[in-house]
């Protein structure tokens, strides 16, 4: 699916990507495990910017099926997020996985972006 929105994404489909990249980036991690609302914020911010990912690849089918993979995912990241402070040697930097991805995929590597998408996804789960 991003390797498709590489290739059909258009300038629009680019500035979105950079819009939702910088709401994320400045939405804080919440503090401990009953920041709820930070959660929320950041959940609904990360959700955006994976969404703005993958729009460019003209499918409603494969944009429906995303949709729901992430829905059925969501529960899981909330809970590791909000859990995030109880192992210091865990925490990852998801702002710089996300600008690298972001990166990748606006210089239209499909490659690099796919690999280092892959290697996000896979260390969140």
């Amino acid at each position: 699916m991003l390797p498709l929105a590489i290739a059909h994404g258009d300038a629009d489909w680019e500035a979105n990507i950079l819009a939702a990249f910088h709401r994320l980036s400045r939405a804080p991690l919440p503090t401990g495990p009953n920041d709820d609302e930070a959660a929320r914020q950041w959940e609904l911010r990360h959700r955006a910017f994976h969404a703005a990912l993958v729009a460019g690849c003209g499918s409603p089918w494969l944009l429906r099926l995303h949709g729901q993979l992430v829905d059925q995912s969501e529960r899981y990241r909330k809970i590791r997020i909000l859990h995030h402070l109880e192992s210091q040697a865990q925490v990852r930097d998801v702002n710089a996985e996300h600008q690298a991805v972001m990166e990748a995929v606006l210089r239209r590597d499909a490659a690099q972006a796919v690999a280092l998408m892959t290697q996000h996804l896979v260390a969140t789960s």
